[in-house]
């Protein structure tokens, strides 16, 4: 099966431009592409080559699983319907693993294009979904909003660590004093 991209219609230096700055914040982040038409990973390779991205490729959900493994990708582009395993069959298994759940998954369907289909998808764990045929403005634009919420995510998570970590050491501190503490706001509000 073969499906048709289309280009968008903007001016050659805005899309220079597009290309230049839609990854600015983000390091040489690693895709891996899951699909099982090799003319598909060749098109979307094509379509992100001027990205800055190491970009790894599947042909179906259990090889997507090894490299995975292997990889451990900042974002996971997957086809619905391949043979041997799906894309469905292998987000479950993603999301079930404590180690790949967290890692973002992005589906792209063809045929699997009903609402009721797409928010089965996004039941199951994928962070987003793309319709084909779609253009690659569209592709860059979807990659970039969840490596870009992913990036956030994670830096939050590290920050709650943290905080987390120096609460409780104040705790331990203030609890290994002999004589109690009592703070208060300048309200007059007892803190502790």
């Amino acid at each position: 099966m073969e499906y048709v991209f289309y280009e968008q219609d903007l001016p050659l230096q805005a899309c220079k431009e597009i290309k230049k700055e839609i990854f600015p914040a983000i390091r040489n982040p690693k895709l891996l592409l899951v699909d099982d038409e090799p003319f598909n990973l060749k098109l979307y390779e094509k379509m992100l080559k001027d990205c800055n991205f190491q970009i790894y490729t599947a042909a179906n959900g259990q090889e997507c699983l090894e490299k995975v493994e292997e990889l451990f990708p900042d974002l996971i582009l997957m086809d619905w319907n391949m043979p041997v395993m799906d894309g469905i069959d292998a987000l479950v298994i993603l999301k079930k693993n404590k180690i790949t759940k967290d890692i973002p998954v992005l589906m792209i369907t063809g045929v699997m294009t009903s609402s009721e289909d797409l928010a089965f998808a996004m039941s199951v764990g994928a962070i987003d979904f793309l319709r084909k045929p779609f253009d690659e403005l569209e592709l860059r634009a979807r990659i970039r909003n969840i490596l870009l919420l992913s990036e956030t995510l994670n830096t939050l998570t590290k920050q709650n660590r943290s905080l987390e970590d120096k609460n409780i050491f104040i705790t331990l501190l203030l609890e290994s004093i002999p004589h109690p503490v009592i703070f208060c706001s300048r309200e007059g509000i007892l803190l502790m």
